[in-house]
């Protein structure tokens, strides 16, 4: 079933938003420590380079490759440095990332436990592939050099406009491994997550892995039509094999978990079918619950932590037939406002918060509408007006 991409969840906005933002600050980071490096490594050659001989070409293209093997291990060095950054801010945004993602899903009754979201942090093992890009970048920059000592570009002037030239190369390269590095750190944390929540469960039927991409006008085609695509949570790669930051050099795409509003109401309702009232508390923010959850004489809170092999069975052939009949969910919808019908709270008339006023003396001058009638659109609204939705007692059906 396909789910549009505004459909997603707050908690997985708010992934969203802090995982990018995570990613460009790690590129930032890491390109201005590289540079600076850089840029010290530079004026030494300078120095070095301006006493040499402007006649001798076979004297300046040694000395250029000697210097350009000394520049190899700063290279290294920085991109190292730079790298543990990149790790380090990735597995602060991936633990914040499974927080969020197992607190939404307790708040809506899905049975989980919350040992599912404790993601270990996330330590880089090798740095191969960072060796060979310094290899790669100090081997350009002395072919940029010796194409300038053939240009007849003086010793002294020789190393700052061999870097000039080159530099656009270290952005692509430092661009492309913060990327790679970043999304190494999500791909082990949508691992342990797919380890620790089971194929079978209710947490894993409402997760996914979301391609999310940086759309601008460097986006490439491949990137921009794979954003918002969804795979399960335990899938290697997305449609056609692509990986986020593996498309093309520079590819700043990554893929973050995800869970979806539509599918998050349904389980609610489904854990409450299972467990009974007092099952997934949607908040406002505040700690303040807009219907009521559990409080009332004769409601019990039930825990969905924990779930017998039959309750595990009965509760996801519950979603999955919430999910696809209409007809069932137009009932579960009925059932669900004849139970708040009993919490003794519907019926009294009170005023309505968003209505307009008619002056601004007149603060009595509200919409009167029943707390039923409040309750009834918002849970509409929450169901979603394009799959089945309550207008005054009454479920309108609309296709998904």
């Amino acid at each position: 079933m396909k789910r549009p991409a505004e459909e997603l969840s707050k908690a997985s906005k708010k992934i969203r938003l802090t995982a990018a933002t995570a990613l460009l600050r790690s590129e930032t980071s890491a390109l201005r420590a590289v540079k600076k490096a850089i840029a010290d490594e530079v004026n030494r050659i300078v120095v070095r380079m301006a006493s040499l001989d402007s006649v001798d070409e076979a004297q300046l293209r040694t000395e250029l490759f000697r210097q350009s093997k000394q520049l190899e291990s700063t290279l290294v060095a920085s991109l190292n440095a730079a790298n543990t950054v990149t790790v380090k801010d990735a597995s602060v945004a991936a633990q914040t990332t499974a927080r969020t993602l197992g607190d939404e899903l307790v708040a809506y009754g899905v049975p989980v436990a919350a040992s599912s979201f404790g993601i270990v942090p996330f330590t880089p093992s090798e740095t191969v592939g960072l060796t060979v890009a310094a290899q790669s970048l100090a081997t350009a920059w002395f072919h940029v050099g010796t194409g300038k000592i053939q240009e007849g570009v003086p010793p002294h002037r020789l190393a700052q406009q061999t870097t000039a030239s080159w530099l656009s190369r270290v952005d692509r390269t430092v661009i492309t491994e913060t990327s790679r590095a970043f999304n190494e750190v999500l791909d082990n944390e949508a691992e342990q997550l797919s380890a620790k929540i089971l194929p079978g469960t209710p947490a894993h039927a409402v997760l996914f892995k979301r391609w999310d991409a940086l759309l601008d006008r460097r986006t490439c085609h491949i990137c921009s039509n794979l954003d918002n695509d969804i795979v399960p949570l335990d899938a290697d790669a997305f449609r056609h094999g692509f990986k986020p930051g593996l498309v093309h050099p520079r590819c700043r795409c990554i893929a973050i978990p995800c869970a979806h509003q539509y599918d998050l109401n349904v389980a609610k309702i489904v854990s409450r079918e299972v467990f009974g009232p007092g099952v997934g508390r949607a908040t406002d923010g505040r700690g303040n619950n807009w219907e009521d959850s559990g409080h009332m004489p004769g409601h019990r809170r039930a825990d969905p932590s924990h779930l017998t092999p039959e309750e595990n069975k009965r509760w996801l052939k519950l979603y999955t037939k919430a999910l696809r009949d209409e007809e069932y969910r137009a009932r579960i919808l009925h059932e669900e406002v004849r139970r708040h019908e009993t919490s003794g709270k519907l019926g009294q008339e009170v005023a309505s918060p968003k209505a307009p006023r008619v002056s601004p003396k007149n603060d009595m001058a509200r919409d009167r509408r029943s707390p039923r009638e409040l309750y009834e659109q918002r849970l509409g609204r929450e169901i979603g007006a394009e799959h089945g939705h309550i207008i005054y007692g009454e479920i309108a059906k609309g296709r998904r």
